[in-house]
């Protein structure tokens, strides 16, 4: 038999337990949207961190245009501040990778891809420049070398 004293204590026991269970509930709610936001947060840090990797790469191949384009060693300051900004890039974007469980796939390669285009974009410059120099070394003659050519 239930006694007044026992209903009220089984009252409170009952209450404590729901409040735990609902305190339980809360802190694991709590924890799995910290959980999310930081993922979210973490991607678009990846993703601001990838569009700095392509504005340098685009800014790297505008100032290889402009100087394949005119031949003027200005338009390579472009280029220049891109490859000196560019590892760092790179390394921040691994950085932010390492973070993720998805972000490691494709990094090497995106490194690898990085490497060749900066490659193929110093190699045409170095051609622009070798081609310049043999211009340049056939309209230069000594006034003695030049051929007459008002005879």
């Amino acid at each position: 038999r239930w006694t007044i004293s026992r209903q009220i204590a089984a009252g409170y026991a009952i209450s404590l337990l729901f409040v735990i269970a609902l305190g339980g509930t809360a802190y694991w709610a709590s924890h799995e949207m910290l959980d999310a936001f930081t993922q979210r947060r973490n991607a678009t840090q990846i993703v601001m961190a990838s569009d700095q990797l392509l504005s340098l790469l685009q800014d790297a191949e505008s100032g290889q245009r402009g100087y394949l384009l005119t031949g003027a060693e200005p338009y390579l300051e472009p280029y220049r501040a891109a490859i000196t900004r560019l590892p760092a890039a790179v390394d921040n974007l691994k950085q932010l990778a390492e973070k993720s469980a998805r972000g490691q796939d494709g990094l090497a390669e995106l490194q690898g891809a990085v490497d060749d285009r900066l490659g193929e974009l110093a190699h045409t410059i170095d051609l622009k420049r070798a081609a310049q120099d043999a211009a340049t070394s056939c309209t230069h003659h000594a006034p003695s070398e030049k051929p007459e050519v008002r005879e």
